[in-house]
């Protein structure tokens, strides 16, 4: 693989990724209100995003006091950043394995939910611990990220077909 085309699925990852978080976004805020309400009773109560409470806990981590602003930019860079970002794993796995757009999408969406939500949050303190949640909760998130997975394979498959570069 060339440099181009190396920049070529970096590109169309991050882009895809951008697009597919503004997608869940929507996606979560749908299932959210979908959950019955005896369901949301028996989650902890969770004060803020968890991409709020990451550029919280790393500003306290660099000792820097942000205004308001400057921590919901924070936040959103936090958010939107990981969402782009995470989109050039659905890049490499097309390339680089025989998965069908669903397959990787779906492998995309669901290492998010596991990696990000169910180790590395509740790891660093941005969520509680992932016990404290019911199952639908974990359900919700992981339907949310599978969602997120599908919108990114939609929208890079699509971004993929102005390339002149092939999957293969």
């Amino acid at each position: 693989m060339g440099t181009r085309t190396l920049l070529a699925d970096v590109a169309i990852g991050v882009a895809a990724g951008y697009l597919a978080t503004k997608v869940t976004d929507r996606a979560q805020t749908g299932l959210w209100h979908a959950t019955p309400d005896r369901a949301k009773e028996q989650e902890p109560d969770v004060s803020e995003p968890s991409a709020r409470s990451a550029a919280r806990l790393l500003c306290e981590r660099f000792g820097i006091e942000p205004s308001e602003r400057e921590l919901e930019l924070l936040k959103t860079l936090i958010h939107y950043g990981l969402g782009a970002g995470w989109g050039t794993l659905y890049g490499f796995m097309r390339r680089y394995s025989r998965m069908t757009p669903v397959g990787a999408g779906l492998v995309t969406g669901t290492s998010l939910s596991i990696i990000i939500d169910e180790a590395l949050n509740p790891a660093f303190g941005i969520t509680p611990p992932s016990e404290e949640f019911p199952a639908s909760a974990h359900v919700r998130g992981l339907l949310t990220h599978m969602v997120y997975g599908l919108a990114v394979a939609a929208a890079a498959e699509s971004l993929h077909q102005v390339t002149p570069h092939s999957w293969r």
